[in-house]
């Protein structure tokens, strides 16, 4: 291996293993079903007809905030009676 290559590669090794440590401690601090939380209640959101997306006035980052497109509430759906 040639030595551009060579950092090239150490450095693309620590990158992977800094974004590994990021997540982990990203994992730790957010409460256990997050991120499962806004889809579920997007899914209930689709059923009762209310909206998907919070109000112009509302503020952004709650728990429970879907923004995604629609069609990804969709498989969800199947938890609602949870």
């Amino acid at each position: 291996m040639t030595e551009p290559r060579r950092i090239l590669h150490t450095a693309g090794i620590a990158a992977a293993l800094l974004a590994a440590i990021i997540a982990v401690m990203v994992g730790l601090v957010l409460p256990p079903g997050y991120d499962f939380r806004a889809y579920w209640l997007a899914a209930q959101h689709l059923l009762d007809g209310a909206p998907l997306y919070p109000g112009p006035g509302d503020r952004l980052g709650l728990s429970g905030e879907f923004r995604y497109a629609p069609l990804i509430a969709v498989p969800f759906l199947v938890f609602t009676p949870l």
